[in-house]
Parts: structure tokens; C-alpha cells; sequence
């Protein structure tokens, strides 16, 4: 679960990780769902889906990390951190001329004012059974908190008047973002209840665009 400095930089447009191990990013904010306010896509490889989460969003476990850089011992002992499996921030403390197998000894930061001691061995192995605690590479700071992100057009929960058309994110067979539409009076209910449509191709052009960065092409 994600701490209070973590959430505010997701809902401020740093990526997260789920549950499963998956990228996610907010798209958008419910004003009418008190329960799950927020609109999260989930990507996995070329698959996306997109998922309403509660105010603690519970399906975001961590910030999103790149893949570490490799553990490099001798940068470690000079007192650079390193990252555990679990996401922990650790540092070694001193090498011990033993045979023993766990000879780096050092701590690894539980919480922001908790540190605990922890041994490991030359193969970044935890001494004890926690696989969460073996070492996977060292340590990069997270990016700065990005600007808030802009304001997105809302989705619907009624049917405009007059409206002929209603839009909404769908995918193409290679899983590429597009506009889609559906006349208003063959709409699902479910489906405007829950905000998945837009008043306009437009507004829906605008989420492709923030979801992907790029302009938007049919």
C-alpha cells in the first residue's frame, strides 16, 4: 500500500506498480464515485485495461521502478545504496574477513524513520528467509514529482441533450487507443453509470493523447 509522499506523487502522474507486478498510471478523477474515485490503466507488455480503484488506491502497491542498475559491491561499500527485492533502500556497512556465508552486513530502511540490520551474502542472498530482502541492484533516486496533471475532460454519467452519439476509449486489434462511439440510444447503462462515456470525439482524443504522450492518429 502505497504511503501518503507515494500516493501524492501518483495522483500527481509518477506511474505505480499493482499488485501483480503491472504499470499503471491515473487517468482521471470521479467526482461521483465516492467509493472508487479513480481511474487507473493497467498495462502489461502490449495489453492494457482500465480499472476504478477506492480513495487508498489499494490496487497500487509501490512507485514504478525501472529495472535497477546491476549491485556493484565495491560502489556499495564506498556507501552508495542499494535496492532490495521488495523496493527497500539498504547500505552496507562493512565486509567481514570470515568464511561465514552472509559477510555484508548493513540495514535497510523499513519505514522513513525505521532502520533495521540485515546480513547478506556475496550474491546479494538475505541471511534468513525473506526472498523480499535479497538485494537486486543499487539504488536510483525516484524522479522528481511531476506537475499536476491537466484537467482532463469528464466523462458523462447522463445523456446530453440532443446528443446523437456517445464516445468512449476502446482498442484496435493491436491493442492500439482509439475513439470509438455508440448511438446514444443503443448505449449500455452500466457502462454510462459507471463514466465510460464522453460528451465528444474530442474529450476522448484528449485522454488518448495523455495516456500516450503522442497526437492522435485514426
Amino acid at each position: 500500500m502505497l504511503n501518503e509522499q507515494e500516493k501524492h506523487a501518483f495522483l500527481n502522474g509518477n506511474y505505480g506498480m499493482t499488485q501483480s507486478g503491472d504499470k499503471c498510471k491515473l487517468v482521471l478523477v470521479g467526482e461521483t464515485h465516492r467509493d472508487n474515485p479513480y481511474l487507473v490503466i493497467i498495462t502489461r507488455g502490449d495489453d492494457w485495461s482500465l480499472q476504478w480503484t477506492d480513495q487508498d488506491l489499494s490496487c497500487v502497491v509501490s512507485l514504478w521502478q525501472d529495472k535497477p542498475e546491476q549491485f556493484d559491491l565495491d560502489r556499495a561499500l564506498g556507501g552508495e545504496a542499494f535496492v532490495l527485492e521488495g523496493g527497500n533502500k539498504a547500505f552496507l556497512l562493512k565486509k567481514l574477513k570470515t568464511f561465514k556465508c552472509h559477510d555484508l552486513l548493513g540495514y535497510y530502511e523499513s519505514e522513513p524513520d525505521l532502520e533495521i540490520a540485515a546480513a547478506w551474502d556475496y550474491k546479494g542472498n538475505f541471511d534468513g528467509s525473506r526472498r523480499d530482502l535479497d538485494i537486486v541492484g543499487m539504488w536510483r533516486e525516484p524522479k522528481p514529482i511531476k506537475a499536476p496533471l491537466r484537467e482532463l475532460p469528464k466523462p458523462i454519467y447522463e445523456i446530453p441533450d440532443g446528443a446523437e452519439y456517445l464516445y468512449y476509449l476502446g482498442s484496435g486489434l493491436n491493442q492500439k487507443l482509439l475513439v470509438k462511439s455508440v448511438r446514444a440510444k443503443e448505449h449500455y447503462h452500466s457502462a454510462l453509470e459507471h463514466g465510460r462515456y464522453y460528451k465528444s470525439k474530442d474529450d476522448v482524443i484528449q485522454v488518448i493523447e495523455m495516456l500516450t504522450g503522442k497526437r492522435y492518429q485514426e
